[in-house]
């Protein structure tokens, strides 16, 4: 039947797109955007996206476009390089080294670019890939404004689509625009959805056509009006879908069917099935090679290579090159550059009339022709996927390698994905291997329950060999889930019977043994003997970094730790080596501050080279203890802040509640007592053993918040847990300070004084045998306030004494004010002024608020009148705001702060906008002069 030939139209999208054109125009001001295109398939989404470019070309931003595959989601990271690897490929040599500049060269290792690998020295190589990306991405934003554009989200790999999700949250202030198109009903469509929604997103429903767009459509394509019943017959068939709108039309042209009644009736039989069989009769009205090639392209999803696909459907690169033309002509493959199909419904419908075993057989052929041509390990591994099992050598090897790749690329989800297809090769022999590698992948992934039974399964497998390092895994695994015991019990059975192990893996074991049981009686022999290793290896260095934490006294544990961090091997090796940190910790419990900076300092910038947020968030935590140490609570509180955030978003349990706890206390200390209640509030121990030093430490924390607050009632039954878990360690210097001086400040406040003393003289003990003058003179003022009255001021000036010399400035303030309280109340009220004077002075310095309001009160009542703080100028930036100032000032741009403590450009430019207000400057150049400037003291003090 002659027909007018219609090229195909953007329909009834003027809206969806107004929308759109609002959101570029205010791209390049650095109003980012999310969007999500939603709709099933054929209703216009590539369409759609191709108009979103157009507009946003015109706009001046940079697009750079991106497809997901359904074969190639196994490819971690496929969708973020293929949106980054074209610009920066065809960048010069310059421009190359700029993008990839600071972490973005994690990203460019992705891409096999720069000196940095995503392996080298961090635990969490996923994240690296996620920080690296995202600081390409405003590298590259940086330039020019951009808009990623993402078709078929819905079959992304899981790292691009965490990546997408990372990438959404962190927006603010960026000249980016992001528009993913996906299909409703997958569950990644509705993951990306709910990111939309979660980041105020824009969530675009791509509708079908109305019934007048569908009889405009039909009445343009045919050389006669259509009768009323025939255009409704087509609405009801196509359903206003464009895509089935188009084919059904091409089906009437090409069967001749007339537009009238009868053709109504002939029309109501045709639908959805009925175009996968036009596509298919479509097909074979071509050549024998041209469905040969498009059976093969519907196998390997796409191909950039003709060679491949045309070996695959057995032509010569002539009748090759033919029928892509005959297919592009059909309407069958899309032109362009690569080999792929009109539309997803085609590719189904020609793939889905293969036989099941024929297209297994197919992508097992497609495997070996793409390991031949030396395609990417995870292309032929993605092939074998849909491959049937045939206890095959070379594809368990070839899913092996696949998952290693993934795995050091950080994706560990697609290692998964490879490793249990390998497993479904009945290879009795390499199960094992397998298993443990599955566990690996799940532990680095967070799949826990998955890592434990892959191990575990692992670990009873006949045909095991290498028991220790899988039970030395499954421990770690174990631990992570909270399962302490039994990770210890099974770490215990290897030490029984582990003669043939080699010794490197033995002195793991032990380290990971001694690490994981604490203080106890059977672990000190093999801390005796990991304190006469040389620290060759570092394995060796761990180990007396496990010793160090188990010495008698200061003097010894400083020396352990000293040797443990020589050469800075260690503080490298942290991501294999989960007891480094005790060897700062210990450094800075022995008040050797000066000595632990440079360990601390390496740690915190080989995290942030390595991309490793976990190693930045523990290393931030030990900065925050020595800063605590110091009687810096801005600087402790800023760190804390940046250790509790990060471990909070599912990294380490351990960082996340050791650093809440110090945070805790931190936040006590600044004055912040409600927040200070909160947190300690959501601190969660109740999956761990009671006895372990993780809880001790929360306990610590729950007590100091309330002995600030005035709750000596609420303290004490923590002090008195915190006491009793003491049994579990051996008497002497080698069990951590549990801080009973508080609990004697508590008891004494509720009138139980000899208690006090008792608890205050045990805790001197120890205090004089561990060494260290901070810890003396804490004690020695709990000693004080548990003794007569005469005896108080005598005791309260020898703690003076001791702390006066140290860097613990909180610590000496809180003698100082004591000591001055105990004068007043002996109405020697004079006398009392200089020590409160000092004291006060010295709890303003370290931003100790809630000290400093108790000393105002003591002031007073001396006589003087000493006035509240009025916190302007530098005294009243927040410790995040201190911090990032102070980094400004140093002449780092944003980008370069924002990297350094994994923030965002747009967080960093928030902070230093309330910066300025407050400081009452303009730019960062006045930075400097209006940080190091004196702020008048508002605490005169005046005498009566």
């Amino acid at each position: 039947m002659p027909c007018v030939s219609v090229r195909r139209r953007l329909l009834e999208r003027e809206g969806e797109l107004a929308a759109v054109d609002s959101l570029i125009a205010s791209v390049p001001d650095g109003d980012s955007s999310f969007v999500v295109v939603i709709g099933p398939a054929g209703i216009g989404k590539t369409r759609f996206l191709a108009a979103v470019e157009q507009r946003a070309r015109r706009a001046g931003l940079v697009v750079l476009r991106a497809r997901g595959a359904e074969f190639e989601r196994g490819f971690g990271f496929g969708g973020a390089v293929q949106l980054f690897e074209a610009p920066i490929r065809a960048a010069t040599d310059q421009q190359r080294r700029e993008l990839l500049d600071g972490a973005a060269g994690l990203g460019g290792a992705l891409l096999g670019l720069g000196s940095l690998r995503l392996t080298e020295g961090t635990g969490d190589p996923g994240f690296a890939a996620f920080h690296g990306l995202y600081w390409l991405c405003v590298n590259l934003a940086g330039r020019s404004p951009l808009a990623l554009l993402i078709d078929d989200a819905h079959w992304l790999d899981e790292q691009s689509l965490g990546w997408i999700d990372y990438l959404a949250h962190r927006l603010e202030g960026l000249a980016v625009m992001i528009v993913v198109a996906t299909r409703p009903e997958e569950e990644l469509g509705q993951r990306l959805a709910r990111t939309a929604d979660e980041t105020d997103g824009d969530l675009i429903e791509l509708r079908a056509l109305s019934g007048q767009a569908v009889r405009g459509l039909v009445s343009d394509a045919l050389d006669q009006p259509p009768e009323a019943e025939f255009s409704e017959a087509f609405e009801e068939a196509t359903g206003g879908n464009p895509f089935l709108v188009h084919e059904l039309l091409r089906t009437v042209r090409e069967e001749g069917i007339r537009p009238d009644a009868d053709g109504a009736r002939t029309v109501r039989t045709l639908g959805s099935e009925r175009i996968g069989r036009a596509v298919l009769l479509r097909l074979h009205r071509l050549s024998p090679a041209s469905g040969e090639l498009a059976r093969a392209i519907a196998i390997l999803g796409t191909s950039p290579s003709l060679s491949v696909a045309a070996r695959l459907a057995g032509l010569d690169s002539g009748a090759a090159t033919q029928a892509v033309a005959a297919l592009i002509s059909a309407d069958i493959f899309a032109s362009g550059p690569e080999l792929r199909f009109q539309h997803p419904v085609v590719q189904a419908s020609i793939y889905e009339d293969l036989p099941a075993p024929a297209r297994a057989l197919r992508h097992r052929q497609a495997a070996r022709l793409l390991a031949e041509s030396g395609a990417a390990i995870s292309e032929v591994a993605s092939q074998l996927l849909e491959a049937e099992p045939l206890n095959d050598s070379w594809t368990v090897g070839i899913l092996r390698a696949a998952a290693a790749d993934a795995s050091t690329r950080g994706a560990p989800h697609s290692a998964i994905t490879f490793l249990q297809r390998a497993l479904a090769e009945p290879s009795r022999s390499e199960q094992p291997e397998v298993l443990f590698e599955l566990g690996r992948a799940a532990h680095a992934a967070l799949q826990i329950p998955q890592a434990i039974d892959a191990l575990t399964r692992a670990l009873e497998s006949p045909t095991a060999t290498d028991r220790a390092r899988v039970a030395l895994e499954l421990a770690r695994v174990l631990l992570h889930a909270g399962r302490a015991k039994e990770a210890v019990d099974m770490l215990k059975a290897q030490l029984d019977d582990s003669s043939d192990v080699e010794p490197e893996l033995r002195l793991l074991i032990q380290v990971e043994y001694v690490l994981f049981v604490g203080p106890l009686a059977e672990a000190l022999p093999m801390t005796v003997r990991f304190g006469a290793l040389e620290g060759r290896g570092a394995a060796e260095l761990a180990a007396l970094s496990v010793a160090s934490s188990m010495a008698d006294t200061a003097r010894e544990s400083a020396a352990l730790a000293q040797r443990a961090l020589a050469g800075g091997i260690l503080v490298r090796a942290y991501d294999t080596q989960p007891a480094w940190f005790l060897a700062p910790w210990m450094l800075i419990r022995a008040d050797c501050l000066d000595e632990v900076a440079p360990a601390v300092q390496q740690a915190l910038d080989r995290s942030r080279a390595t991309g490793s947020q976990l190693g930045f968030a523990r290393s931030s935590w030990l900065a925050a203890e020595a800063d605590y140490r110091r009687g810096d609570l801005l600087g402790a509180e800023a760190h804390t802040r940046s250790a509790y955030a990060i471990a909070s978003q599912g990294g380490s349990l351990w960082v996340r509640l050791m650093s809440g706890a110090l945070l805790a206390q931190v936040l006590a200390d600044r004055g912040e007592l409600t927040e200070a209640q909160e947190l300690v509030d959501t601190l969660d121990v109740s999956m761990i053993a009671p006895g372990e030093r993780l809880i001790r430490t929360i306990r610590y924390a729950r007590a100091y918040v309330a002995l600030l607050a005035e709750r000596p009632q609420r303290a004490i039954p923590e002090f008195d847990q915190l006491k009793g878990s003491e049994t579990v360690a051996p008497a002497g210097g080698s069990r951590f300070a549990t801080g009973m001086v508080l609990h004697a400040i508590a008891l004494i406040k509720l009138g139980r004084i000899a208690e006090a003393r008792e608890i205050a003289e045990e805790e001197l003990a120890w205090a004089e045998s561990w060494g260290t003058p901070r810890f003396i003179g804490m004690t020695l003022r709990g000693l004080a306030h548990a003794s007569e009255s005469g005896e108080r001021i005598a005791g309260l000036e020898a703690a003076v004494t001791v702390l006066e010399p140290t860097p613990a400035r909180l610590e000496l303030a809180r003698a100082l004010g004591d000591l001055g309280s105990a004068l007043r109340r002996d109405n020697q009220r004079v006398a009392a002024r200089e020590p409160l004077r000092r004291a006060l002075d010295l709890a303003r310095r370290c931003r100790a608020d809630t000290l400093a309001d108790r000393l105002r009160g003591e002031l007073r009542a001396t006589g003087a009148k000493p006035r509240r703080d009025l916190l302007t100028g530098r005294d009243s930036l927040t410790a995040s705001e201190a911090r990032i100032a102070q980094m400004a000032a140093t002449g780092m741009t944003n980008p370069q702060i924002a990297q350094a403590i994994f923030l965002t450009p747009g967080t960093v430019e928030k902070h230093l906008t309330s910066v300025y207000s407050k400081l009452d400057i303009s730019s960062r150049h006045q930075l400097a002069a209006a940080l190091s400037a004196d702020t008048p003291h508002q605490d005169g003090i005046h005498p009566q």
